[in-house]
């Protein structure tokens, strides 16, 4: 009894909480985890989980009474019965799951035996039951699968145990009937283990019974004998001492001892808080740390400490109301150390394993040494290693890290010397050990070392400018540098106890850029950094007085990235980290220049809260959107968010500090993480790639021995396509379970794309109109820390060309149009020697024409050389005759001017008088002599116009030839020249 108290004792005191956490680090009570549920409502099949299975190829398999579920991180695809289809599961209510060591796939189910799923074909074949064939399956109900250490698979169904031998396709039979020295052996198999000595228990509806590898029955162990207690084996494991470990449905736990072949009970108490809390086990594991789960129907599940034989409730402050895990029928640990939790009626359960790197402190209503508020807006830390912390209306709290309880202090209207307000904007422990608190509205309060008593100051009793204390600083000589909200800058003057105003002058000859401080750091060289809220930096050097500023209006390289300042931070190395409301700067001394960082360069958030460097150099940042461990050698970040178990997105600026212990603390809107920065390691797991589906003009395409896709799609290395199948997309997945919304993907077409396409979280390829050729689809992704796997997933992809562009079509077509030349090379000079006779003739033809031509051609010439001749004659008589008849004309035109001047003068005598007379027609005549005179007119005219019919008659005759005069000529000289032709 002393023994087994002793243990107890060092169990409490050591390893309380060291079995509680799955890597066997400490983790107070207190501390949330992380639970992430799948159930129906993210598509799992049904909620009743028996088993949880992750597979070789990266697929977690999950087993339900209603489908089987294959898991890729992201979807389920669920696995049922379908009547008119023979090769889908045998049905849908399932018990078990087993791969096999080449790979294969075994099903258990209720009513429809054993399946095996075919991986490449996405196809079951189902084992049954057969009265009259005794090489099938004894029973349809398999309950549990084995394989030994000889690669043979035991069966345990509800009517004995099975061995299947694949090759043969048959079974081998253990039934109840076998006695061993009359004993009875159960026929209802619950549960099947290989032991350290390669003996295969079978654990029965009442007993176990104990088989060699090639099935011969041993011995059996029977209710009551060694202690073991009436009810069902349900479980039976091994750990690594050779110990069997085996549960008895409502009686508890036991543990075999091989060396005394006796069994130890542990069973419930209700007056033993650290016994078994449920004596109806439904689970058992003991994981790759040791530690060893068990899940209960009731109670959620503990963790058990065989050596101290103490049980512990695991997981106390999850995320999630008890109820909902209180049934853990299965926990499976994957190859990453994923821990998985199979509830009855709530689905699956994983659990977060980065819970064990942040401790997550938050108010606990029923706890008064929990946390006062979950707002935390100020941390410094005391001498004796107590982290004192200041919230957002609880006061200041006192965390004791060895006990992680919190001891309040809060501010009492009754007592004029507790802290002047609950609401603690900032903290400082000055070199004396003396405690400054900046509230909000009350000033400034002193608590000294070794007093419980606060001293105030306020713009009522001292030279404080406002009582809105946001920042504090200590300088070099002691004494406290105040930044206050809406007051500027002041200082306390140890020696003096008094508060003075610090009046700056900036190389604008004014004060300082703003009222509102919101951050102070004295740096290593006397030089005391100045944020204000939207007006910048001020720097002012304590050592000569000089001061100057910083801001975003500043030109190139001397720019801010923002002039809100949240944080000041000067490294081990000297530098000064500026943290903004817009990005992370660093000043260069030499230059007085910034580098600026953003979240384009890795950070989660570009509101900087808080900067704390680790001892390994590394720089952990506070944002509005989680943490980021920041290596400032190479840029390098690791971004951690809630589901790392940090208390929420958003943290407050002035609250993280390193510890002595070197602990970070960071506080926030929902409380405080602890944690150790050596033990928050980056993730280094290497994802694997799945793919997951392949789809045709954005549709899912189906194993088709005549299609593309011949096997199923994470099975093949090798796609072809036709011409014709010119879109198609490429689901793809990485095995990474936990918080897979993190994994980002790239993938690359070679032979297509020239780069890769980084595409985020996009679990999708989608490529159209690809010419015919040869690709290979490769693709890769990150962890959830966001660290690249070197794993590359291949897929080889032929694109076949239409058939007219095939090398078979090539050579048809070569040939043909080879056939078509042939054969018009010969038409063409069949054509051409026909077309050569018909030339020929036709030349013949046309000569004879030509010189028949040419003799009518002769004859028409001499002809027209005759007729030439007469021309000419004809010619030479008109030009004889014209020539004369000329001569005859002149002589005529002679005696023609002679006669006109001779009827020129006959004609004037007349036209006088008939001037005369018309003058005397003005006179004033009588009508008688007016008569005479116009009958004497009419006389003169008679006269003019008998000359002039005189002269036209004789110009008729002496001047003009008619058409007969010339008709006469031409005939008279074509005569001549008719005469002279033929007298020649």
């Amino acid at each position: 009894m002393f023994k087994k108290l002793l243990k107890f004792v060092l169990f409490q005191t050591i390893s309380l909480c060291l079995i509680q956490n799955l890597h066997a680090q400490k983790h107070s009570s207190k501390e949330q985890y992380i639970l992430n549920q799948f159930s129906t409502e993210t598509g799992l099949s049904q909620g009743n989980i028996y088993q949880i299975m992750k597979d070789t190829d990266g697929f977690l398999w999950i087993v339900s009474e209603d489908g089987l579920n294959r898991f890729d991180g992201y979807t389920f695809n669920v696995f049922s019965h379908r009547k008119e289809d023979s090769t889908s599961i045998s049905d849908n209510s399932v018990w078990c799951v087993k791969e096999d060591s080449k790979g294969r796939l075994w099903v258990g189910t209720n009513q429809g035996g054993l399946c095996l799923y075919k991986k490449e074909l996405d196809q079951f074949v189902s084992y049954q039951h057969e009265a009259n064939d005794t090489s099938t399956i004894s029973d349809n109900t398999v309950n549990a699968i084995l394989e030994d250490s000889n690669g043979k698979l035991w069966i345990g169904t509800s009517w004995g145990v099975n061995i299947f031998h694949p090759e043969t396709q048959t079974f081998k039979r253990m039934f109840a009937n076998q006695k061993i020295e009359e004993e009875v052996i159960s026929y209802k198999v619950y549960s099947l283990l290989e032991s350290m000595n390669r003996e295969i228990w079978v654990g029965t509806s009442d007993g176990i019974s104990i088989y060699d590898l090639d099935g011969h029955l041993l011995r059996s162990i029977s209710t009551g004998q060694l202690g073991l207690p009436k009810g069902k084996v349900t479980n039976m494991i091994l750990d690594e001492k050779g110990t069997i470990w085996i549960s008895v449905d409502g009686k508890g736990l036991l543990r075999y001892h091989a060396s005394d072949t006796r069994m130890q009970l542990y069973e419930a108490d209700p007056n033993d808080p650290n016994s078994l809390a449920n004596n109806y086990i439904r689970s058992l594991l003991i994981d790759q740390n040791g530690n060893f789960w068990i899940g209960m129907d009731g109670f959620g599940f503990q963790i058990f400490d065989p050596e101290a034989e103490v049980f512990v409730k695991a997981l106390q402050n999850s995320n999630f109301e008890p109820d909902q895990i209180e049934k853990v029928y299965e926990i499976y640990e994957d190859d990453h150390q994923n821990l998985w939790f199979g509830s009855y009626g709530h689905g699956v359960f994983l659990l977060n394993s980065n819970n064990s790197n942040f401790k997550h402190y938050t108010r606990n209503y029923t706890d008064k040494n929990s946390l006062s508020n979950n707002s935390v807006l100020a941390i410094s830390e005391g001498e004796d290693g107590f982290i004192w912390l200041g919230t957002d209306g609880g006061g200041i709290n006192v965390f004791d890290p060895r006990n992680e309880s919190f001891r309040h202090i809060r501010n009492d209207g009754s007592d004029d010397r507790s802290i002047g307000t609950d609401v603690i904007k900032s903290l400082l422990f000055d070199s004396d050990g003396n405690l400054w608190a900046g509230t909000y509205n009350h000033g400034l309060d002193l608590l000294r070392r070794g007093s419980t008593k606060f001293e105030h100051f306020t713009i009522d009793n001292s030279g404080l400018n406002n009582n809105n204390v946001w920042a504090l600083e200590e300088g070099d000589s002691g004494e406290i540098w105040i930044g206050t909200l809406g007051g500027g800058l002041n200082k306390y003057q140890t020696a003096s106890g008094q508060i003075e105003k610090v009046e700056i002058e900036l190389d604008r000859d004014s004060t300082l850029s703003s009222v509102n401080i919101s951050a102070l750091l004295m740096d290593s060289e006397g030089v005391l950094w100045i944020g204000t809220m939207g007006y910048g930096v001020n720097v002012l050097d304590t050592k000569t007085n000089q001061s100057w500023g910083y801001s975003s209006a500043m030109p190139g390289p001397h720019q801010l990235s923002h002039d809100e300042i949240r944080y000041f931070f000067e490294s081990s190395t000297g530098e000064i980290w500026i943290g903004t409301a817009h990005g992370l700067n660093k000043f260069n001394r030499e230059g007085k220049t910034f580098t600026k960082y953003f979240e384009s360069d890795g950070l989660p958030n570009n509101v900087i809260k808080g900067i704390v460097e680790d001892e390994n150099g590394y720089f952990w940042i506070s944002t509005n959107n989680g943490i980021c461990r920041f290596d400032p050698k190479s840029g390098v970040t690791t971004n951690f968010n809630q589901s790392d178990g940090l208390q929420g997105k958003e943290f407050n600026y002035n609250s993280s500090i390193l510890s002595q212990e070197g602990m970070i603390y960071m506080g926030g809107i929902n409380g405080l993480n602890q944690f150790d920065p050596n033990k928050v390691q980056p993730n280094h797991y290497q994802p694997n790639i799945l793919f997951t589906k392949f789809l045709l003009f954005n549709r899912p395409i189906r194993i088709n021995r005549d299609g593309p896709l011949t096997k199923e799609i994470n099975q093949i290395d090798y796609l072809e396509l036709d011409y014709d199948q010119f879109i198609f997309s490429i689901e793809f997945a990485a095995d990474e379970f936990q918080f897979p919304k993190k994994n980002n993907y790239q993938y690359k077409l070679e032979g297509f794309d020239p780069d890769w396409n980084v595409v985020g979280t996009a679990r999708t390829a989608t490529y159209t109109n690809l010419p015919a050729g040869n690709y290979k689809f490769m693709v890769k992704a990150t962890n959830n820390a966001g660290v690249w796997s070197d794993q590359v997933r291949t897929l080889d992809i032929m694109v076949n060309p239409p058939w007219w562009h095939t090398k078979t079509a090539y050579a048809v077509f070569s040939a043909f149009a080879i056939l078509m030349v042939l054969v018009i090379v010969r038409l063409r000079t069949s054509y051409l020697l026909a077309q050569k006779v018909r030339l020929r003739r036709l030349v013949s033809k046309r000569t004879k024409e030509l010189e028949e031509k040419n003799e009518r051609i002769t004859m028409q010439a001499e002809e027209l050389n005759a007729f030439n001749d007469s021309l000419n004659a004809l010619n030479a008589n008109l030009e004889k005759t014209v020539i004369e008849r000329t001569n005859e004309l002149v002589v005529k035109n002679k005696k023609l001017s002679d006669y006109a001047f001779l009827n020129a003068h006959n004609l004037r005598a007349p036209v006088a008088n008939i001037k005369g007379l018309i003058q005397l027609m003005n006179l004033n005549l009588t009508p008688e002599e007016k008569e005479d005179y116009i009958q004497k007119i009419k006389e003169q005219v008679e006269n003019v116009d008998a000359v002039l019919f005189d002269i036209n008659q004789r110009l008729k005759k002496d001047t003009l030839i008619d058409d007969q005069e010339i008709e006469e000529i031409l005939n008279q000289s074509i005569n001549s020249s008719s005469s002279s032709d033929s007298s020649s």
